[in-house]
C-alpha cells in the first residue's frame, strides 16, 4: 500500500544506466497527504526519461524508503500503482503485495481457457487428429507421462 505525496520542489539530477535501460534521476521534497510538515530532507525519484517529469504541486503515490548504497544513506520514492497496489513495475502483472480479486482471477481464467481451447483446436487440425484431447477430469495424471499414453 502506499499513500499519496504532493510534490513541493524538484530538481533534475543525474541519468543512469540499469537493467531496465537508462533512468532519470530527480531530487524531490515532498509532503504526505494530511500531513501538516513536509518529509525532511530531499528524496530520490528515479524513472525512466521518457516518462512524464516530477512536477511542483503534481501528486505521486507511493512511499518512502531509506536506501544504504556504498555507505551512503538516502531516501528514495518507491512509486506505487494504486490500481493494482504493486510498483510500477509490476504493471503488466497482476500486482505487488495485495492481492488480486477474485474478478481478476475468474477474468484471468477465461482468458487462459479460451486460449487452451484455440490450442488445442490448432492441434488437432494440424494433427489431422481429434483424438489428441479427451476429458481427463475423472482420472489420474501421470505427471511424467505429460500426453497420458496418447503416443504423441
Amino acid at each position: 500500500m502506499g499513500d499519496d505525496y504532493t510534490i513541493l520542489s524538484v530538481e533534475m539530477k543525474d541519468q543512469w544506466n540499469s537493467t531496465y535501460g537508462m533512468m532519470q534521476n530527480y531530487d524531490i521534497h515532498v509532503q504526505k497527504a494530511g500531513s501538516s510538515e513536509p518529509e525532511a530532507g530531499w528524496v530520490q525519484l528515479s524513472q525512466k526519461p521518457e516518462t512524464e517529469p516530477p512536477r511542483v504541486g503534481g501528486t505521486l503515490h507511493g512511499h518512502i524508503e531509506t536506501k544504504n548504497v556504498n555507505g551512503k544513506s538516502f531516501k528514495k520514492f518507491r512509486k506505487i500503482n494504486p490500481k493494482f497496489g504493486g510498483t510500477e513495475a509490476h504493471r503488466g502483472g497482476l500486482g505487488g503485495s495485495q492481492a488480486p480479486s477474485g474478478e481478476a482471477l475468474t477474468a484471468t481464467l477465461s482468458r487462459i481457457e479460451g486460449k487452451l481451447d484455440y490450442s488445442i483446436q490448432m492441434l488437432e487440425e494440424l494433427t489431422d487428429r481429434r483424438d489428441v484431447v479427451h476429458d481427463v477430469s475423472d482420472e489420474n495424471v501421470n505427471l511424467d507421462d505429460p500426453f497420458n499414453g496418447l503416443g504423441v
